[in-house]
């Protein structure tokens, strides 16, 4: 099982650097990072964690695979993650992206292919009221 993770994760970093890497136009990655981290701010997990027994500090991280299209729309997203549910939170989560920019060649925009992670840190609730 380590071996398979390794390999995923030394596949996710070589299509994450091909994917950045291979074209002249900075990717909208600070636009994707910024929407991310403030809908995962906004939304409550505790049920879930509770559900799946997670403890505060554990981490789920969900690999998204995605392509933002001509028009800047999140689209053909998968994931890969260790539970479902959290393979449901992150495909949420990218469709309430808002419009992106696309990759533009030649004045034209293209489609564009993008791999990230997503991580879901655990914290209850109650915790974060106290705190």
């Amino acid at each position: 099982m380590k071996t398979f993770s390794k390999s995923v994760f030394f596949l996710i970093t070589v299509f994450y650097l091909f994917t950045f890497h291979s074209y002249s136009q900075q990717p909208p990655i600070e636009q994707i990072h910024t929407s991310i981290s403030k809908t995962l701010k906004e939304t409550h997990y505790d049920s879930i964690y509770k559900a799946l027994r997670l403890k505060d500090g554990d981490r789920v991280t969900v690999f998204v695979f995605f392509t933002i299209d001509e028009e800047g729309k999140v689209t053909d997203i998968k994931t890969r993650g260790p539970y479902p549910v959290f393979e449901q939170e992150a495909v949420k989560i990218m469709e309430r992206l808002p419009r992106l920019t696309p990759k533009v060649v030649d004045g034209v925009p293209q489609r564009m292919k993008f791999s990230l992670p997503i991580t879901f840190v655990v914290e209850r609730e109650e915790k974060k009221k106290r705190g």
